[in-house]
């Protein structure tokens, strides 16, 4: 690290410092890149931003509505739709079966639940993109759980605004 370390260097070091604290080998990734810069998110007249159509086997499925979806056992699955920014959609996972909806999916069915995630999410995305998100793509994923998985977006990506203006519009 040099003594005046960039925010690329940190960033490079934290993801593989995750790795060395369990003393796992670091594998390649971030799977999206670092700062997502190997997957930019596309425009989209409703939501703002998302994720782009993407099928890399063992990376990515991703369809053209920016929605990602997993799916473990067999039978009848629950559908759960998980909503939310980067953190959501999985970021900084080396494969995409080391994201935690994955590993999620595949613990569901290991104990007699089948299940259907799919991932609506894109990095930097607030409850303003979230809920438009649920309005437009409720009706096709048709899930029977919704997740909102929120982290500070709403409170720090919103410096145009006071911080009491942000958590009041987060409420």
């Amino acid at each position: 690290l040099s003594p005046d370390p960039s925010g690329d260097e940190l960033n490079e070091l934290a993801w593989k410092q995750s790795f060395i604290d369990y003393k796992w080998p670091i594998p390649e990734g971030p799977r999206e890149g670092l700062w997502g810069r190997d997957y930019p998110p596309v425009e989209d007249d409703v939501l703002g931003w998302r994720m782009a159509e993407r099928n890399v086997p063992a990376m990515f499925t991703v369809n053209n509505h920016g929605v990602q979806t997993f799916s473990a056992g067999t039978g009848d699955k629950l559908s759960v739709m998980i909503v939310g920014g980067s953190v959501a959609g999985g970021a900084y996972a080396s494969t995409e079966a080391n994201t935690y909806f994955a590993e999620f999916a595949v613990e569901m069915a290991k104990d007699g639940s089948p299940v259907e995630i799919s991932v609506l999410a894109a990095g930097a995305w607030t409850s303003l993109n979230e809920f438009a998100a649920v309005k437009r793509e409720f009706t096709r994923v048709n899930p029977d759980v919704i997740i909102l998985l929120d982290g500070l977006n709403d409170l720090t990506c919103r410096v145009d605004l006071p911080l009491q203006d942000r958590v009041v519009e987060y409420r």
